[in-house]
């Protein structure tokens, strides 16, 4: 898939801002969730944009691609309590 091609080598780019590659999870089309906050260089909820290169493997040249990064929310996921197949 294209998009998780790009999207991790951006991860692989930007270690800065994503750090260990190995605490997030990436749902090939628009959600990224992770286990640490992302370093973002940001004020606010403003969203950052940045256009990346990336050459996929079936093209011979490289593409530009914006990618945009914008910050939703607080995820809980509270397993302590779970029962099979009755999440709160």
């Amino acid at each position: 898939d294209e998009s998780r091609e790009i999207f991790w080598a951006y991860v692989v780019k930007r270690s800065d801002i994503f750090g260990d590659p190995f605490k997030l999870a990436y749902d090939g089309r628009s959600g990224l969730y992770t286990v640490d906050k992302l370093r973002l260089n940001q004020v606010g909820e403003e969203a950052a944009l940045e256009k990346f290169s990336f050459k996929t493997v079936r093209e011979n040249k490289p593409s530009e691609v914006t990618i945009l990064i914008k910050p939703t929310g607080l995820v809980h996921l509270d397993f302590k309590n779970a029962e099979a197949g009755l999440l709160d």
